[in-house]
């Protein structure tokens, strides 16, 4: 369980006479994405990478668990290294670093576009990252935004009559207990039949393998669970490419690029990772950022992360002086989260999804 402690959400005032020298910087033309790809969702530098050096036995399924991060996460960060039989000695990356989406009134944000979940204190303040698994294809997660309708310790799971068709000697009902697949606590989305909930197979957290809900580890749904009231809100997002500045010393420009929909299931089976850029990645780029600071960022940085796709944040120009670093971070929270979501979440008609 991973617990941040990272300061975002409210920012501190800048003085008026910065406002007025740095006003070109956030020209009220600054205008919306031409790009194809969806708009880089700002954010801040959160956490540290950590790296590990591979002994003997370990895989990254075992890894990723000891390590609360995701499978796929893991994989990506270490494309070229096999996941089953990693060679001992070998030195990879931990991803526990990540630019996290600003709050901009929710309690948790969930991205869809890189299997993680970021969770925030009543400033805004991120406070803790988890991975997830979410739904597979044909029974994604669905994007938006909606209240949590209900806390629910031991919970029972209720198979739907979809489970039954697919594995015909399922009961009725599941008691809670270790067969349960919800694991010891679920919080369900609204009214419907989405839930954030663990899972008795934690080795499948960090991967799309679910029928629409939120799965966590069980260590790290046991936070959650605690940390979460009735009426906080849930954001739900698909965001594949995110900017952001690092913390304060650092206030370099981030951008963090996480593997596509193809990519994933590559990664899942098994498979080398394949190359699928993201081809308009300087253009989501310049739209993200003020025409001001176009001309110090590192292009060859912005491509090769565009092409690497490895969902770790680069560093992709130098260091800004503090006044701007704020300017522009205030800008971000102000506009976080426009043209990203929606009022609710679609109705779910079926119960008891895992």
């Amino acid at each position: 369980m991973r617990r941040l402690k990272q300061g975002g959400g409210i920012l501190a005032p800048v003085p008026v006479v910065v406002l007025v020298i740095l006003v070109g910087l956030l020209p009220l033309s600054w205008s919306p994405s031409r790009a194809a790809t969806p708009a880089a969702v700002p954010g801040e530098v959160v956490g540290e990478l950590v790296h590990h050096r591979i002994g003997e036995g370990e895989t990254f399924l075992r890894l990723a668990a000891r390590y609360d991060v995701g499978y796929m996460a893991l994989r990506a960060a270490n494309p070229d290294i096999d996941p089953w039989v990693p060679p001992v000695g070998t030195r990879i990356v931990i991803p526990t670093r990540h630019i996290a989406p600003f709050a901009r009134g929710a309690r948790v944000i969930v991205n869809r576009g890189e299997l993680r979940l970021y969770a925030y204190d009543g400033q805004g303040r991120i406070r803790y990252v988890f991975p997830v698994s979410l739904g597979r294809d044909g029974l994604e997660t669905p994007l938006g935004e909606i209240a949590i309708g209900a806390r629910i310790p031991a919970p029972a799971w209720y198979p739907t009559e979809a489970h039954r068709r697919e594995n015909p000697w399922l009961p009725k009902a599941v008691p809670a207990g270790p067969d349960n697949p919800l694991g010891r606590y679920a919080l369900r989305l609204g009214q419907t039949s989405y839930l954030l909930h663990g899972t008795n197979h934690p080795l499948s957290i960090g991967r799309t393998v679910s029928r629409g809900c939120i799965r966590l580890y069980p260590r790290d749904i046991a936070v959650l669970f605690d940390f979460l009231a009735r009426g906080d809100r849930v954001r739900i997002i698909d965001a594949p490419v995110k900017i952001g500045i690092g913390p304060a010393g650092d206030r370099r420009p981030y951008l963090e690029v996480a593997p596509s929909p193809a990519q994933r299931r590559a990664l899942d089976a098994g498979h080398a990772m394949p190359f699928d850029p993201v081809l308009d990645i300087t253009e989501v780029v310049r739209q993200a950022l003020p025409p001001a600071l176009l001309s110090r960022i590192d292009w060859k940085a912005v491509r090769q992360t565009g092409e690497q796709r490895r969902g770790l944040p680069v560093a992709i120009g130098p260091r800004l002086d503090e006044a701007t670093a704020r300017i522009l971070l205030t800008h971000w929270h102000a506009h976080a989260g426009a043209r990203l979501v929606t009022d609710t979440l679609p109705a779910a008609s079926s119960s008891g999804r895992r």
